[in-house]
This record gives structure tokens, sequence and C-alpha cells, in this order.
């Protein structure tokens, strides 16, 4: 189990990604995290991506990754955006908010 605390950056907000646990099932790899929150058009697919990185780095075949998410949310000034991303448009791009 990893446990995501202290990184020493300046923050008001604790990390995103708080825990990842690695778990061996008949010789797979089973990865399952929890964040507490976390921004999904932006965000998310970068998270799962990361878990995904991470999974890559211990030598078994990943049999699967379930995240588990306190708060998803989209960002208002990214509405307009979102609503694109979802009628089919591909090049759109959203503004960070950290």
């Amino acid at each position: 189990m990893l446990f995501l605390g202290e990184t020493g950056a300046e923050s008001n907000q604790a990390p995103c990604l708080s825990l990842v646990q690695f778990q061996i099932d008949g010789g797979e790899l089973v990865l399952s995290a929890y964040q507490r929150s976390s921004d999904a058009n932006l965000g998310l697919p970068a998270d799962i991506y990361h878990l995904y990185l991470m999974a890559r780095e211990i030598d078994l075949p990943l049999k699967n990754i379930t995240l588990n998410l306190g708060n998803v949310h989209i960002y208002e000034n990214n509405l307009g955006r979102t609503e694109q991303l979802l009628a089919g448009k591909e090049d759109v791009r959203f503004d960070l908010n950290v």
C-alpha cells in the first residue's frame, strides 16, 4: 500500500490521489486507489493514465484498476468545452485550474 501524504509543496489542499493499494490475485496485479477529488474532463483521464503507468512498473500482468472518487466535478470555465467534447468535437482544449 502506498500513502501519498505530505509532499512539502505549499498548498491549502491535501493531495487529490491519496491512497494506492497493490495486490496480487492469481499472479495478476490488482490496483485500487482512492482519490478525494477529480476534475472529470481534465484531471481524471491523466490520473487513470498515471495509475496505469504505476502498474506497468510491476512485472505482472494487470488484472484491473479500481479508482474510488470522493468528488468528481467539472469547473464552470470548462462547461462549454465539455459540451463540445460530448458532442463529438475532438480538438477541444481545457483551461487548467490550479
